[in-house]
């Protein structure tokens, strides 16, 4: 009986995980909405599958005009160093050169999340095209 004092603490612990990993999403939208593409990038892990292409796809989505991101989180299993994540992300781009908003784009993702020190670590993401730019951007008229 002695170990139950450990239940308390192992639930706090899991629910400060939760609020963790609730906050890089948060943080991610938060600057592809401030078109931060260094910011949203951050918590990426460089040796991710197709890391260079989500690089050039973010830098072409926060230069092509203002971005409306949120993001739900509908699922965030693991532990306290490894998690499964599922998101439905919504977007909105507000192109700089038509001055018109892109129809809006809603994709349910999935990433796979590591912790190392302090920080999450995004480890893989699948669907990388949904931040692609062309995705989702205005039909241009005729020449």
């Amino acid at each position: 009986m002695k170990w139950l004092w450990l239940v308390p603490v192992a639930v706090c612990l899991a629910a400060d995980v939760q609020q963790e990993v609730m906050d890089l999403f948060t943080d991610l939208a938060a600057s592809l909405s401030a078109n931060d593409a260094q910011g949203f990038l951050a918590p990426f892990d460089p040796n991710m599958p197709g890391y260079a292409k989500l690089r050039d796809e973010i830098a072409g989505l926060t230069r092509a005009g203002e971005i409306q991101s949120s993001v739900e989180v509908v699922k965030n299993e693991g532990d306290a160093t490894h998690r499964t994540v599922e998101v439905d992300w919504r977007l909105r781009v507000r192109h700089n050169v038509s001055a018109t908003a892109s129809t809006p784009r809603e994709q349910h993702l999935v990433f796979k999340l590591e912790k190392r020190g302090r920080k999450w670590k995004i480890l893989s993401l699948d669907h990388l095209e949904y931040f692609a730019l062309d995705v989702g951007q205005p039909s241009r008229p005729p020449a």
